[in-house]
């Protein structure tokens, strides 16, 4: 606990053996059956039970698994600064004794816990009602939960005794930053200085001088490991009255120096930090779980509010954008029976129109596209394009050297194939590129193809010194190759911010400059990478040195990002700066986010959660007014299919798992799709919407963006029972919407929600036990279970008012219908 801090509470885990603070404590029993074993004696504390633990105080916790208790801990030292605490003894059970003092305090307690999660961000009234809630726990242990000790003689013998050295450790352990003497402590007990080195002698086997030197000790090798303060600060503030004399006792003791004693200490409470860490994301886990059941919400005095005022006859029309087109992989999974089946439900039940494929030159399409003969199999080819036109989807092919990457963290793969470009230059390039057109136009017609979109990707080695020339040329060979077969056509390029080699603005003005421009210019959209992540061209790897390098021959100023950048980056602000430098240099075509996600990771339980669904809501809501087309990486988990594949979800960016089940981002777009074609108002979170028959279709979210302490760890390890933990703050929210102008009489009202209860796979899956083998009917009551829950009301209008009122919880997501109808 910070030393400025009154009071703080965790969650206390199994196995942590017998413990002594010096903090007073009170441990809280929220669930389950404990047992607290203090010296002889041994208490049974049940459900709501706690029991006061006086500073210093030995003892040790039974509980079983799915116990779940509360440690708080009370800073004495601070509380010592409002009242003199030298006297007193702090005690109370709710076992032994139930009064009215007891059912306060637990009801304080309760408080505490109920404003934990609210803690987490950064409310300042949360926090402001917490301090004063710990105040008020303070004054009432200090008032109810204490009583003063008798003064002691010099006569004191057997249980007199061992009380009073009792009292003296304590006095000591409450003042050894001092400069404590012999006679301070004989003054405070009311006995002479001799007595005191001879009882401490024969309590201790020590004199008062070592006693006292080894409580320094003591707190300074926390201080060591805790703190990141100086040998020289941490010596003052022990106590000892020099640096000097710190080293010589510190050596004297434990044979090193503290500078040593630092660094092997702290290795070995990393090892111990890791063993933990499982048991207590258990617990954590539980404390969830009792909110959940209990109705305990947290932070609900501090409900945000938000007005949405519409009128039915002021709207704009909304072009829906956002399910235009999906990411499906490299071309040749479109072999595979699996994907085909998950690209068409997709596309049917979402309404994709387009499907964005890669890796044309993979081995396994056989084009056989670097040959000198120039003889082009495209039969492969045929079989995945025919599947796509027979089903009315039309292609959006990405014709570059695309590697094969998918991250199971920050530089440690999953899949990592490069892929070798195969023509030495550009004209080459061109002449491949015109015999596939003129392949797909006599197969397919022209018609057809003038409707396909064609993207060369930004190849970072095409951009030596980091100059866009090559690029450009291999991309204008490619463009008119296209377009002098098919006019009509959309080729555009791709500019990948992650390799971070290129500046956007050099390569805007650059391409600005030529004669040929894009149709459509397309960015990949994620949060920037940590720079340690590298990319190897050819044996020659790009990492921070040489990254910052080039830009300083460049003249180009970037930072490297840190995870405060991660955790502050706004997609939309992404994009709103970059289409602001294209129209600075007279680049005036449409933008598309052909790649857009969370997370590029591959394995994080992130991409599973219902957290995924607030958030792809929020983004389109926040991004689709900006770009052409949006992009969501990936469709299904199906295309990464490696070693985990055996479980229901492995972390996969997909918007359905590999057996087919709908993740939450799912079922956000599919709401965002059913909005109407009039928007009448869009706030922060919602789009009220409606069509020429006044039908209403509102989609609204409460999204919770992740708080720093997500974004310093790896995304692999994030564990599903601390998914919660992670948001800035899990405040609710209430909507309260107007529709004016509405027409009177009865409206049918039906909602769909995706909540905690509700339409979460990972949920489900987490209420399962998380096990790795399910049977077919397991996971078909998974499929079923994960569904958006459905409610149906009636509403009377009679005064051209629609009204709606709906609280969301964190990371909620929910979609308003209400449509008039006549009664038969």
């Amino acid at each position: 606990m910070e030393e400025k801090q009154l009071m703080d509470f965790d969650v206390l885990t199994l196995g942590e053996g017998e413990t002594a603070d010096e903090d007073l404590q009170i441990l809280f029993v929220l669930n389950g059956n404990v047992s607290v074993q203090m010296a002889e004696s041994i208490l049974h504390l049940g459900e709501k039970d706690f029991l006061i633990l006086h500073p210093f105080q030995v003892y040790s916790v039974k509980m079983d698994k799915n116990s779940l208790v509360m440690r708080f801990r009370a800073n004495v030292r601070m509380m010592s600064e409002y009242y003199d605490l030298s006297k007193l003894e702090f005690l109370g059970n709710s076992v032994e004794e139930a009064s009215e003092r007891h059912t306060i305090l637990r009801n304080l307690l309760e408080k505490c816990i109920t404003y934990y999660y609210g803690k987490k961000g950064n409310n300042g009234r949360i926090l402001l009602k917490l301090n004063s809630l710990y105040y008020e726990i303070a004054e009432l242990l200090i008032s109810s939960f204490s009583i003063v000790r008798s003064q002691t003689s010099d006569s004191l013998e057997g249980e007199e005794d061992e009380s009073l050295i009792q009292e003296m450790t304590r006095y000591i352990h409450m003042n050894y930053q001092s400069a404590l003497k012999l006679e301070d402590l004989a003054e405070h007990f009311f006995l002479s200085p001799p007595y005191i080195s001879r009882f401490f002698k024969k309590k201790l086997g020590i004199n008062f001088a070592k006693y006292l030197s080894e409580v320094r000790l003591e707190e300074a090798t926390k201080k060591l490991t805790q703190t990141e303060n100086s040998l020289t600060w941490i010596a003052m503030d022990c106590g000892f009255p020099n640096l000097t004399a710190f080293n010589k006792a510190f050596r004297e003791k434990y044979q090193v120096s503290p500078k040593q004693y630092r660094t092997e200490l702290k290795q070995t409470e990393q090892k111990k930090e890791k063993a933990d860490k499982e048991s207590r994301a258990l617990a954590e886990f539980q404390l969830l779980d009792y909110f959940e059941k209990n109705n305990h919400i947290q932070g609900r005095e501090f409900d945000e509010t938000e007005q949405v005022v519409a009128d039915a006859s002021e709207y704009t029309i909304l072009e829906k954008n956002w399910n235009k087109m999906i990411n499906i992989g490299g071309i040749y999974l479109l072999l595979q029976k699996e994907i085909q089946d998950h690209t068409l439900f997709l596309c049917k039940t979402l309404g994709f129109e387009y499907v964005r494929i890669w890796d044309l030159y993979e081995t396994r399409m056989h084009i056989n596209a670097g040959n000198r003969e120039r003889k082009y199999n495209f039969s492969r080819l045929d079989i995945c394009l025919d599947f796509l036109t027979q089903n009315h989807i039309k292609p959006y092919l990405e014709l570059g050297f695309k590697p094969f990457i998918l991250l199971r963290s920050y530089q440690d793969y999953i899949f990592n194939e490069e892929r070798e470009i195969l023509f030495e230059e550009a004209r080459e390039y061109g002449i491949f590129i015109r015999s596939l057109i003129k392949h797909v136009i006599n197969r397919y017609s022209i018609q057809e193809i003038s409707s396909w979109y064609f993207e060369l990707w930004c190849d970072p080695r095409w951009f030596p010194d980091g100059e866009p020339a090559t690029y450009i040329e291999y991309f204008e060979e490619a463009y008119q190759a296209i377009k002098e077969l098919a006019p009509q056509a959309h080729v555009g390029g791709a500019y990948d911010r992650s390799y971070g080699i290129i500046s956007f603005e050099h390569f805007i003005e650059v391409w600005s400059t030529r004669n040929i421009q894009p149709d459509f210019l397309s960015l990949y959209c994620y949060a920037p990478l940590m720079r340690e992540v590298t990319y190897k061209e050819k044996g020659i790897e790009v990492t921070e040195n040489t990254y910052r390098e080039m830009m300083r021959q460049m003249h180009i100023n970037e930072e490297a990002v840190a995870p405060e950048e991660i955790k502050d980056f706004q997609m939309s602000s992404y994009v709103e700066t970059r289409k602001r430098i294209m129209l600075q240099y007279g680049m005036m075509m449409p933008m598309i986010c052909s790649e857009w996600n969370f997370t590029v990771i591959n394995s994080n339980v992130m991409n599973d959660s219902r957290f995924k669904g607030a958030y792809v809501m929020h983004e389109i809501m926040s991004m689709y007014q900006e770009l052409g087309m949006m992009g969501y990486w990936f469709g299904t988990d199906q295309f990464a299919e490696d070693d985990d594949a055996p479980m229901l979800l492995n972390g996969r960016c997909g918007l359905i798992t590999h057996q087919g089940i709908c993740k939450p981002a799912y079922w956000a777009i599919l709401m965002l799709n059913r909005l109407e074609n009039y928007l009448l108002t869009k706030t922060e979170h919602t789009m009220v919407t409606r069509n020429e028959f006044g039908s209403y279709v509102i989609a609204c979210h409460n999204y919770k963006p992740l708080d720093i302490q997500y974004y310093v760890q790896k995304e692999k390890d994030v564990r599903i029972e601390s998914i919660p933990h992670f948001y800035e703050n899990s405040v609710q929210l209430t909507l309260n919407i107007t529709i004016n102008g509405a027409k009177n009489g009865k409206y049918h009202v039906k909602t769909r929600v995706v909540n905690s209860k509700y339409g979460g796979v990972q949920d489900e899956w987490l209420r399962m036990g998380k096990v790795a083998f399910l049977t077919t009917a397991d996971v078909e009551y998974i499929d079923h279970m994960s569904r958006p829950h459905i409610t149906i009301s009636e509403q009377e209008v009679m005064d051209h008012v629609l009204r709606f009122s709906v609280k969301l919880e964190a990371q909620e997501i929910l979609l308003i219908h209400a449509f008039q109808y006549m009664e038969e």
